[in-house]
């Protein structure tokens, strides 16, 4: 399942976003929490003061992909448990699962 024109709303960490999604109902695409597929980030709640740094890296690099790209596309969106949606996020040109990883902000992982 793909999901266009996805509108961006905030970070809540360097692997996990909220947005809107155009043309749904509102109980399921309003403020809907998108855990991006395949990666894993440090968690900003930690006591270890290198993982939050690395944490907020992370975190600030997502809100500023995001923040700059138009609208957004979610590709292969699955359901996660808490009621996530579980996808890959592209701007158009890149997918903002792999810049993670090739900035070294976040590293591979399978659910």
């Amino acid at each position: 399942m793909i999901f266009r024109k996805v509108q961006f709303v905030r970070a809540i960490d360097g692997d996990t976003i909220v947005v809107n999604i155009p043309d749904t109902y509102p109980v399921f695409g309003h403020l809907i929490s998108v855990r991006l597929a395949g990666i894993q980030c440090k968690e900003i709640r930690t006591k270890d003061p290198a993982d939050f740094h690395n944490a907020m890296k992370a975190k600030q690099f997502t809100q500023g992909f995001c923040d700059k790209a138009e609208s957004l596309t979610l590709f292969n969106v699955k359901r996660g448990k808490y009621f996530r949606l579980i996808a890959s996020v592209g701007d158009g040109e890149k997918l903002l699962n792999l810049e993670l990883i090739d900035r070294g902000l976040a590293i591979e992982k399978e659910f």
